[in-house]
């Protein structure tokens, strides 16, 4: 793996500050909801390391995510950056194996669901700054997308009709309808697209987009992401927040952010 870019402690606050926010934009089924989605996916990040962490270093990261200073997971991984960890093994063999362990804790009923809800909201955000430092996979230049419906989402029309005129237009498409959450999210880390279109029908699917998208954020960090279809503008905060790249009303704008999301570099 080529050298990383060290962690920026000002996007790493940012990115922490308007997860924080996310709680009070979602009632406590929702964050029931995505918490668990968010140590399930980042458990699975999990390989087989040579040389696992000390049981005592995801001790202390646990008690850094748990706690009441924002700053302290931040600071713990900003510490284990400067040792000399790679932004991989902070990813693969220290919070995966913390998501793993928050979850054992939570289950055991040893931490509260505020608690949880307060620490993976933090390894989201931690992992986002992370997989923002990596090398950059090799790109492909051709002009292709993926496009899907949220799961659980009826109305499908739209979608497959954008998707034609796109082919029109000389994309390359590939069309994912009606399917469910795990199936999707199999289907597509197979496939890893470099740029998805996810269309929602209305304000019913936000819960269902919002555990898309972080599933999709952590198990596919380098795709691009962009949110059309009927998208409530008082709901676009908390879909950039999620892991959407961009957000589009219309046809004609959908297109145009699928343009501009397919020249952008990868971070």
């Amino acid at each position: 793996m080529n050298a990383s870019d060290p962690i920026n402690p000002e996007h790493l606050d940012r990115v922490l500050s308007a997860v924080d926010e996310v709680k009070h934009k979602l009632p406590e089924t929702a964050l029931r909801a995505l918490a668990q989605e968010v140590i399930e996916r980042v458990a699975q990040q999990r390989p087989a390391p040579a040389a696992p962490a000390p049981a005592s270093e995801i001790e202390a990261l646990c008690t850094a995510l748990l706690s009441e200073d924002r700053q302290a997971a931040a600071e713990y991984m900003l510490a284990a950056e400067a040792r000399g960890l790679s932004h991989e093994t902070l990813c693969l063999s220290y919070l995966a194996v913390a998501a793993q362990h928050l979850g054992t804790m939570w289950d055991a009923d040893r931490v509260s669901f505020l608690q949880v809800t307060v620490a993976v909201g933090r390894i989201y955000a931690l992992m986002r700054s992370l997989r923002r430092a990596m090398p950059p996979p090799a790109l492909n230049s051709g002009r292709m997308a993926t496009l899907v419906s949220v799961p659980g989402d009826d109305h499908t029309l739209g979608v497959a009709m954008a998707a034609e005129l796109l082919r029109a237009k000389g994309w390359d498409v590939h069309l994912l309808v009606g399917l469910g959450h795990n199936r999707l999210l199999d289907e597509l880390t197979e496939a890893q697209p470099r740029l998805l279109g996810v269309s929602m029908s209305g304000k019913r699917s936000m819960l269902s987009l919002t555990r898309l998208l972080v599933a999709l954020k952590i198990s596919m960090p380098a795709t691009r992401v962009l949110v059309c279809g009927n998208v409530d503008p008082e709901d676009i905060d908390l879909i950039g927040v999620s892991g959407a790249d961009g957000v589009a009303v219309g046809f004609e704008a959908a297109e145009t952010e699928l343009a501009r999301l397919m020249a952008l570099p990868s971070v």
